[in-house]
């Protein structure tokens, strides 16, 4: 699969409540980020841990995943990504 040839400016925005709740400063929690260019939404599950010292009140519910609107910009970031693989998709347990 292709990686994006240029790094993409974007925002982190939020959590992914399955992973968040708790202490998001150096524990495992994939961030939601807006991508800019393309306007895409994208969850990343390995965000580097001490970019950011994100506030604990952003992650005390599992029902507000997104951050503050006045928080919609304040966490920048430029990535580099590509599509997922096949193996790295989600797939449907039910039978």
């Amino acid at each position: 699969m292709p990686n994006r040839e240029n790094f993409s400016e974007g925002f982190v925005i939020g959590f992914d409540p399955c992973t968040g709740i708790g202490n998001p400063n150096g524990g495992i929690v994939a961030f939601a980020m807006r991508m800019v260019p393309k306007g895409d939404t994208i969850i990343a599950y390995n965000f580097p841990a001490g970019i950011y010292d994100f506030p604990l009140e952003y992650f005390i519910s599992r029902f507000q995943y997104f951050f503050p609107d006045s928080a919609a910009e304040y966490f920048p970031v430029k990535i580099k990504y590509r599509y997922a693989k096949q193996e790295e998709l989600f797939l449907s347990l039910a039978a």
